[in-house]
């Protein structure tokens, strides 16, 4: 309000005396000009107007500076924010006039706040960068740029070194390792610096249903470590995770397909995951390994023994064949122990019927019309057989297979899977009933054509004393698709 009543005076004045003008203050300029760095050194000048025969008399500066001239003392900006500059003036005219004028400005002093980046790592190859931004404090200011100086720190070396200047910088991935940047307005400000970031490299070396994923994760040398899981997925979908570790190292590593637990589904993605930095930031490295997960399935023993060679006194049993459209039951004589084995492992043994070239199987088509019926109740059902092809064998009499309940996948091809606990192995279905098919690899051809056709003469093969019971097992089959 001062100011504003000595310039009523003053133009009162002007009108009174028929003066043309009178001593006013136009404003007030900085040096250097804002805004500026924190830290900077800074004085204020008033500009004045002031007709001839008249004088300024005193200057007196207030708010953040100070002096009794028109330029004002320097002050040091040594927080950031808004310095208030406001300054007045008394003038006096040799006709005898005197008034005061007053005005004020503010001048910015900024810092770097904080460096914040826009991922916490990134892999090598991909073409992606890292994005630092140096955050200003107070916000909005321009033409700031130049001021702005950045250094960086690479693989823990103790040593930053100059990275230019400007608000925001870019980090590229054609260097492995981990790595810190800082910033700071001016050589007066303390420096912000990031969190750690990281550019590193995921290399599936080998995947294989068998072995297992043979990857590397790179660096090494530079304590870079993060929660990393391998996985598989089908397409990009939800992803079924085979192992995991909270805290893994640069280094080479294995991981199995855990075999034995995963879904029933097809996949054709392995993923190596590695996630880094305090974000938190998850890097995947995939690759395409196509398989078909079948389900856990029985194993069967062909044991290509005859009849007369079990033991125990024959007992009733009964031949199944369908003729006229209804069920005949021929009775035959049959060994206990040859009965109970074709009971427990289904097909393969061979029986008292011509040449020994037929086998005896369960009879699964009677077996399905009696529980249809039950009001039928004879005989035992585990008396009941029927008529089965014998397979080939590899010429020392013992053999395995898979029985697979209701599975098509392999029906009249011959594929490659793989086998929990056997391995891999060329295998055909040529049972003759669907329920359940077989999967062998004898091909119905005998051993020698098996090898020479480029496949294993069997699953598993051994002396028959050596032979394991797998019976009631339950044995995982994936399908391997090319």
């Amino acid at each position: 309000m001062k100011s504003m009543i000595a310039r009523v005076v003053c133009l009162c004045m002007i009108l009174k005396l028929g003066m043309v003008a009178c001593p006013s203050i136009n404003g007030i300029t900085f040096s250097p000009t804002g805004p500026v760095p924190i830290g900077t050194s800074v004085s204020a000048t008033v500009d004045i107007s002031k007709p001839d025969g008249c004088s300024i008399n005193t200057y007196d500066w207030t708010g953040d500076f100070s002096g009794s001239d028109a330029t004002s003392d320097e002050t040091i900006l040594d927080m950031a924010g808004t310095y208030d500059a406001a300054v007045s003036i008394n003038w006096s005219c040799d006709d005898g006039d005197t008034g005061d004028d007053c005005t004020e400005a503010s001048i910015d002093s900024y810092m770097v706040d904080y460096v914040e980046s826009d991922t916490g790592a990134i892999l090598q190859g991909e073409g992606k960068n890292i994005g630092f931004t140096a955050s200003i404090y107070p916000e909005g200011l321009t033409e700031i740029e130049g001021s702005i100086q950045w250094e960086i720190l690479i693989n823990n070396t103790g040593e930053y070194t100059n990275w230019g200047t400007g608000l925001s910088k870019k980090l590229s991935d054609s260097t492995l390792g981990k790595f810190k940047v800082r910033a700071r307005a001016g050589d007066n400000d303390t420096w912000a610096a990031s969190d750690p970031v990281y550019v590193v490299k995921i290399t599936i070396d080998k995947a294989d249903i068998e072995t297992g994923v043979d990857y590397k994760l790179e660096p090494t040398g530079y304590n870079i470590q993060g929660p990393s899981s391998v996985s598989v997925s089908y397409n990009g979908g939800s992803e079924t995770t085979l192992t995991e570790d909270s805290a893994l190292g640069a280094g080479s590593y294995n991981s199995g397909y855990d075999v034995d637990n995963l879904p029933l589904q097809e996949f054709n993605e392995t993923n190596v995951s590695w996630t880094l930095g305090l974000s938190a930031t998850e890097l995947t490295k995939k690759i395409t390994y196509k398989f078909k997960v079948l389900g856990k399935m029985k194993q069967s023993q062909y044991l290509y023994c005859k009849e007369a060679q079990c033991s125990g006194a024959k007992e009733t049993a009964y031949f199944a064949s369908f003729k006229n459209n209804s069920w005949t039951l021929d009775e035959i004589q049959l060994r206990p122990v040859f009965v109970d084995n074709v009971n427990r492992n289904g097909s393969g043994y061979r029986d008292i019927f011509p040449k020994d070239t037929i086998g005896l199987q369960k009879a699964w088509d009677y077996k399905t019309y009696r529980r249809n019926h039950p009001e039928i109740t004879s005989p035992d059902i585990t008396k009941v057989f029927a008529l089965g092809v014998s397979p080939g064998d590899c010429g020392i009499g013992v053999g395995a297979t898979v029985a697979v309940s209701g599975s098509t996948e392999l029906d009249c091809v011959r594929n490659s899977v793989y086998i929990s606990g056997f391995g891999k192995k060329k295998v055909s279905d040529h049972g003759s009933f669907n329920n359940p098919m077989q999967l062998d690899n004898f091909c119905n051809w005998t051993a020698a054509q098996c090898i020479a056709n480029g496949y294993s003469p069997s699953i598993l093969c051994g002396s028959a004393e050596g032979f394991p019971n797998l019976t009631e097992e339950l044995r995982m089959v994936i399908r391997i698709i090319p």
